[in-house]
Order: C-alpha cells, then structure tokens, then sequence
C-alpha cells in the first residue's frame, strides 16, 4: 500500500491561519472560536524549541521517548510561558487560575505538528490534560465533521488565527504486545469497520497512513469496552488514492487481527446507512458545513490537488459511495 503524497497539510506548520468572516462567525457561535487566548508560540516560551537532535529524530520516525519536557532558556522567559499556559487552562477549563497548580509543559513527539501538552491540577484534586497545537484549518472542519457524523461523544475544542486547543481524550493505543486483549474487547471490531466507513466518507488522512510520523494507528484511541475514537484531524477530503479495501482495516489484519469479510459488509452497510440518516436528518446544517468549506481559499486548492472542484463535488462522490454500501 502506497501513501498519499499530502498526508501532511500545508497549514499544521502555520503560525497564523486566516478564516473568512463567514468561517470564524460560524465556529464563534458555537463557543469554538475564541480570538484573545495566547498562542502556540508564547506557551511554548522564548527558547523553548526542541533541540536539534530531537527534532532530527521526529523527522526520521524515530521516538526515543514519547515526550519532552519544555526549558525556557532564562527564569523570566520561563515564568512568562508558565503564565501563558496558565491563561489557556483556566480559560479552557472555565477555572480561576488560583484553583490551577503543578503546571507542567510536555512536548508531545509522535507527530509533525509537536503538540504542547499542558498538565494541571484543579482545584487540588483534579487532573487535567489539554493540548495547544499550531492553527491548522483541516483540523478544524476535520473535528467539526467528525463531531456531526460519528454518533461518539463530542470532542471538546477551541482555536483562534494563532492556536487549537482541545482536552485529552482518555484510550489506549494499540501495538503488537496488547493487541489479543484489544482485539478480544466487545465492541472492537465491530467500531473498527464503522471508523473505517466514516474514513471512506471524510478521507482521513492520518487514518491512511502505513508510515511517516503517525501510521494509522496512532490517531486512533481504543476505550476499555473496545470502542474506537479518532483523533487530530490533520488531513481531510483528500482522496489520493483510491484503496480497494480500508487501510485502516488493512493495517489492522497485517497485525494478524482478524476481521472477516462478512462482517465487515454487514456492519459498513448498517453504519453507512448511519451516516447517510444523520446528513438526511440534519441536511442544512451539514449543507452549511460544506458551503463554509468551499469558502476557504486553501481547502478549495486542497480539494483541487485532490481533482474535485468543490467540497460540494466531494461530497456528492463520497455519499454515492456510502450508498453503495447499503
């Protein structure tokens, strides 16, 4: 299996992303959008980028650690970056920053984009976990969509022209050492084959991915009863290559997972008649969605490297598809 050459956006590396009007008004009056919290930039701190030996470890894949920690060169510097993250927590978690203590910043190394995962405790009791990442605008429909069509529990997000940030979502990974138990859960094969319809539906594309800084199994979370959540929407709508089967599930039988065919038809029919009743259920609202998608500059020129001229166009196919199935 082959990778699509633009698993990567273009805007995840942005320091600042630019929305129409339209867009933000959209996103402002559903508490998403929030324009005066600090950005990715000023939590991470002056002089606090990763060193160079670690940064040339991300880009050949290779993870020593799955974190590190954040030094601000100079005491000031440090104490700024600290009241930045503080800023952001309170303002997220809706908490007075005197409840917030034992602040700590984490850069989090699987991936491109390297996240800042900011550690809290509220209210002395509480442990909170968020996540600031650079401004990335598929990420931003990629969660809004995931949102509307999984029937999953809504993932909790903020972002303005500088910043995303959103909670951590609790689940485990899964490897070659605790797949037998995994697999054996409840519910995950049967959320395996319906996140994989979904994918088939949005394209997405850190769910497509065999290799680079995330395969597909890093962006997905696996709950204890079985259940799959997929996360960081890094890539969406982009179709490069046209699989056969799932890659997600692909990936998941060259682990020697087994996941019959049978089943896999019957539980894609069922979700892909799902998705088709929720967009039926609630078609203006997803039609806005789409319509506020073509209003962005950048994804039309994403959708166009991709041969679709509109996410309207994209639509149209990837729904044929879903109705295929049922």
């Amino acid at each position: 299996m082959k990778n699509s050459n633009f698993y990567l956006s273009r805007s995840t590396n942005s320091e600042k992303i630019n929305l129409p009007k339209e867009v933000i008004t959209y996103f402002q009056q559903r508490g998403h959008f929030v324009r005066d919290f600090p950005s990715y930039e000023q939590v991470r701190g002056r002089d606090g980028e990763l060193p160079i030996e670690i940064n040339n470890s991300i880009m050949f894949g290779e993870f020593p650690d799955s974190t590190y920690p954040i030094k601000n060169r100079l005491p000031r510097d440090q104490r700024k970056a600290e009241e930045y993250s503080l800023n952001i927590v309170s303002l997220f978690t809706r908490n007075n920053p005197r409840s917030i203590s034992k602040l700590e910043r984490d850069y989090m190394l699987f991936g491109c984009s390297k996240p800042i995962r900011i550690r809290s405790l509220l209210d002395k009791k509480i442990k909170s976990s968020i996540y600031v990442k650079k401004p990335s605008i598929e990420r931003l429909f990629g969660i809004n969509l995931y949102n509307f069509l999984s029937g999953k529990e809504k993932q909790d997000y903020i972002f303005n022209n500088y910043s995303f940030v959103e909670r951590e979502i609790s689940g485990g990974h899964i490897d070659q050492e605790n797949k037998s138990n995994i697999s054996k859960r409840e519910r995950f094969k049967e959320s395996a084959i319906r996140l994989a319809t979904l994918d088939d539906f949005m394209s997405i594309s850190d769910l497509d991915k065999q290799d680079g800084p995330n395969d597909s199994l890093s962006n997905i979370l696996i709950k204890s009863d079985g259940s799959i959540i997929a996360f960081d929407f890094n890539t969406i709508l982009q179709p490069y290559i046209k699989y056969e089967q799932s890659p997600l599930l692909d990936r998941l039988r060259e682990m020697k997972i087994d996941i019959p065919i049978n089943l896999e038809r019957e539980i894609a029919s069922d979700e892909a008649r799902r998705i088709c009743y929720t967009i039926h259920q609630n078609k203006n609202c997803f039609n806005k969605i789409v319509r506020l998608i073509d209003k962005v500059p950048y994804m039309r020129s994403r959708l166009e490297e991709g041969g679709y001229e509109s996410a309207e166009e994209y639509f149209e196919e990837s729904t044929s598809r879903l109705k295929e199935r049922i």
